[in-house]
This record gives structure tokens, sequence and C-alpha cells, in this order.
């Protein structure tokens, strides 16, 4: 073919590649080998290899004997070739990977990429130097990789004081007889974890050693952590626990709907709290707290946790507290009622021995004053002045009770009320046992004012009085059929003081009030009051 036909179908890029080889041809007589490209009729471009020689004619144009062979399958392969190797030169030297080659017995043919600068490593500078003798920890991994086996492994490599994480993909290439590696620089991925692990350690170890009782659920409702005072509460250990149905876990909460409803409304975003619960599985007093756990955002809602907190120790501390506290108000409250009853214990005496004494003598002294006899009349008003001042004495110091017990001086009590003014029906009982004197006035001087009240304000005629010895407690009634009041005289100053009064009494000594009043039905007051132990 002539050479003029050659150039004219060569591609318009290598003509000048394609004139340069002719020409050098022609001038030293030399064989030509030509690789170019040609557009076909379609367009399309095909590679290529032409090889022979120029022949010359005499009068005629130069032409081309030779072969010429479509390369472009071979060409596209050498391309893809040399494309793949500067992909691999540029992962090598540009990512924090190492390649790494290795002959039969381990010794370093090729250690080079950009993962090795973390260790302070230069490409190849351990050439000739045995794996084995640098990383003697690799060594089982590196045994197994050449004895011809893959390997995909995770190492942790420690060189000259500085630790890398690799992830490592080999093989043997059984017809070079070397192993390959690649490794991958994964310590910033495994530092992560690392403290994810430890952070999630921490948790674990904190959740457990908690003094509650910490169960985590997902939005299905199944168990994703449940510490040792779960273990302990429940008698399910964790692993049999984590992963399951809350409700499979504890079956016997199936039986309680209204623990689905906590559970609904919490995964709706909602805490719930309950006081003072109790456990079926455990005794005591708990207070569960029912927490929504959402994303890091807090749009969601991811789970719940469920705290129960033990309070059964905090409730017997409380009472402990209150019993404390009652005791020393009590022991306040009877020594103030003790000053009280002896103060009136000496007005009643001053009384006694003072005016009524006085009263008396002057009486004596009218009747034996001389020869006219004294006025009836003065007299009388002096024997009225003689016997309301003992009265008087009377009401302010039983001393028929300090004498004779609460029971007699109840009788007395109710002998000195003129049947005319008010009938009083008393039913005692159990009074023979033995009691503080201090409770006994107590209830003596409830009693004295009911009476009061019941002639005063109440505009009786009947009055029903009770009073029981029950075991550790002393129980009063009094019941009237008076007026009645229309509204609590606890709450109105007259003529309920009397009534408040009596309330107060009964609770300072940890006692409990009680009162029934209609308008024209009468009036009811009930007051039980603890009888104190010896000790107290």
């Amino acid at each position: 073919m002539p050479h003029t036909e050659v150039v004219r179908q060569v591609h318009p890029e290598d003509l000048d590649q394609a004139g340069e080889v002719l020409t050098k041809s022609q001038q030293t007589s030399q064989s030509v080998v030509l690789e170019f490209r040609v557009m076909c009729a379609d367009n399309a471009v095909r590679y290529v290899r032409f090889r022979g020689e120029i022949e010359k004619r005499e009068g005629q144009p130069d032409r081309l004997l030779g072969v010429m062979r479509d390369i472009s399958a071979h060409r596209q392969a050498q391309q893809e070739l040399s494309y793949k190797n500067r992909l691999l030169e540029h992962i090598v030297h540009d990512m924090p990977v190492v390649l790494t080659k290795l002959d039969h017995t381990g010794v370093f043919l090729e250690l080079i990429g950009l993962g090795l600068r973390p260790l302070g490593i230069q490409d190849n500078e351990l050439q000739g130097a045995s794996i084995f003798d640098g990383f003697p920890d690799e060594a089982e991994h590196m045994r197994r990789l050449l004895a011809g086996h893959s390997i995909s492994t995770i190492s942790h490599v420690v060189w000259e004081g500085k630790e890398v994480y690799y992830q490592n993909f080999g093989y043997f290439d059984k017809a070079k007889q070397e192993a390959v590696i690649f490794s991958l620089d994964i310590t910033e991925s495994e530092q992560r974890k690392k403290k994810l692990h430890a952070e999630k350690a921490f948790s674990k170890q904190v959740i457990d050693h908690s003094l509650d009782c910490l169960v985590s659920l997902d939005l299905n409702l199944c168990v994703t952590a449940w510490n040792q005072n779960a273990v302990q509460y429940t008698s399910v250990p964790e692993e049999q626990a984590l992963g399951r149905s809350f409700f499979e876990v504890l079956p016997h909460l199936l039986e309680t709907p209204e623990i689905r409803n906590v559970l609904e409304q919490v995964l709706k975003g909602k805490p719930i709290t309950l006081f003072n619960h109790t456990l079926r599985l455990r005794p005591g007093s708990y207070d569960i707290y029912y927490v929504p756990l959402k994303n890091t955002d807090r749009s969601e809602v991811t789970g719940i946790l469920i705290t129960i907190r033990d309070i059964t120790e905090r409730n017997r501390m409380l009472a402990d507290a209150v019993q404390l506290q009652r005791q020393h108000q009590q022991t306040i409250v009877r020594a103030v009622f003790a000053a009280q009853e002896a103060e009136r214990k000496r007005i009643a005496e001053a009384l006694h021995n003072g005016v009524g004494q006085l009263l008396y003598v002057t009486k004596l002294n009218l009747e034996n004053g001389g020869p006219c006899p004294p006025d009836p009349a003065v007299l009388q008003v002096l024997n009225e002045a003689i016997q309301a001042t003992r009265n008087v004495s009377h009401q302010l110091t039983p001393g028929i009770l300090e004498d004779f017990g609460l029971e007699v001086a109840l009788q007395e009590l109710v002998k000195h009320i003129p049947q005319s003014k008010l009938k009083v029906y008393l039913h005692l009982t159990g009074l023979d046992q033995p009691r503080p004197l201090l409770l006994e006035l107590s209830v003596y001087r409830i009693v004295q004012e009911l009476l009061s009240n019941a002639i005063k304000h109440a505009n009786a005629h009947q009055v029903h009085i009770q009073v029981e010895h029950e075991d550790d407690q002393i129980v009063l009634s009094v019941q009237d059929d008076g007026q009645g009041m229309p509204e609590s005289p606890l709450v109105v100053s007259d003529p309920g003081m009397g009534i408040i009064s009596i309330r107060n009494r009964a609770e300072l000594l940890g006692g409990r009030f009680s009162l029934d009043s209609h308008p024209d039905r009468g009036t009811t007051v009930r007051v039980a009051l603890p009888i104190p132990a010896k000790s107290e």
C-alpha cells in the first residue's frame, strides 16, 4: 500500500509521530515499527501496529510492505493496567494505607505507604528485614499467610513507643511465591470504639452499682439494660432479660393492665412517677419513675428508663422521726399539763385555806359576836360563798382523783351536777386498771369540759358518758340531746373554744378526736387517747 494511503488513515493527533517514523526509516533504510490510531468509516477509533519496510520504486511513490494488526484490545488493557497502577500509587502515597510484599520466608520485599508515617517508618526502610523480627505479635497470622491462606485481621502495632491499629487483608501469590498484604490505618476508628467501650463499661459499672433498680426498654418494650438490683429484685439474671420483651421477662405484669397503659403514656413522651408503690416480687415500699428516653436532639422518644427506688427504710426512718417528735412533744405537753395542774392545785389550796377560811371565821364571829343574833340573810350569803369556794377549789384540783382514781372521780363529778338541770348516765368499763395520773387528769378534764358545754350551751336534758380502757388506749364518748351546732365549732370562736381545747389536748397526747353534731339532733364527741408505755 502506498505509504501516503497509510498516512491518510492515521488519526490527526498521531500524524506528526507517524511522519517522523516514516521519514527516519526512509533516511536510514531501517524497518518501520509504527503504532497509531486510525479513523474507521463509522468514525470509530482503532489502534493498529504496522511492522514492515518502505519499498522505493523508480518513478512511482514509495510503498509500505509489511503486516498491520489491530491492537485496540491490547492497548485498552495496557491503559487499564496503567490506570490501576496510578490508582494504587495514589492510594498508597495519599491515603493511610500500607502495601507489603514478603518472600516465602517472611522477608520484606516491599513496604510502602502513607500508613507507615504514624509509626515513623519510611517507604522500604525495613526492606530485607524479617517480619517475624520486626512484628513478632503478628507471627501467627503471617505463618498462616505464608502457608497459602488468605487473611483478614486487625493488628495492634507498637513501634518505638508509637501504636497504630491496622485492618489487614492478605493473600499468597503461589506463582511468584510472594505474600501481598494491604493494610488500612483504622487507629482513629479503633480508638473511638475503645473509648465507646470504656464509656459503656463505665456506664454499666455505674448502673450496676446504683442503689436503685434500673431497667431500660426500647420502643418495642424489649429490655436493653438490666442492672444488678434488677437481678436482685426479680431473681432474673441479666443475660436472660436482655433482648427479651419486658412482659416476657416478668409475665405477671400482664395481669396488671395499668402497667401497659403507663408504658404507652411514657412512649408518648410523658414521664410518670408512682409514689409508695408495692411490688409483687418483693416486700416493701417503692417510688417508681418512668422516664422517656430521647435521641440526641430530643425530637423523638427512643425508649424508656424505669427507676425503682426502695423507700422502705426511708419511710421507717420518717416514721421513727415522727414518733420521736411525737414523744418529745408529748413529754413537753405532759410537763405543761403537770405545771397547769400544779398551779390549779396551788390556787385551789389558796382558795380553801385563804378565802374559804376567812369566810368560815366571819360566819363564826357573826354567830357568836354578841347578844344580837345575826341577820339570817347574811348567814345565807356566807354559807353560799363558802360552798362556792369549795366547789371552785374542787373543780380546780380534784383531790379525789389522786386518792381514789378516775372511776370514783368521774362518779363524784356527776354527783355534783343537779339532776334538775341535767340527767347524766355514766358507763365506765375497765377503769380499775392502772394508768398514768396525767392521762387520767386529761380524761377527767375532757369530761368536765363537755359536761360544762352541755349545761351552758347545748340546752341538753340528758347526757350519756362512756369511758372504757381498751388494751393500749382509753376511749371516751359524750353524747347529749341538745340543740346541736349549726356549723363545726372547730372553725368558730364562740361557743366552741372548749371543743377546740379538747381537740388540741387529744392531738397533743397523740390521740384521736371526732365530732358529730347536727342542729336539733344533739352532739357526740369521741376521744381516744393512747396509754403511754411505762418507759414513757
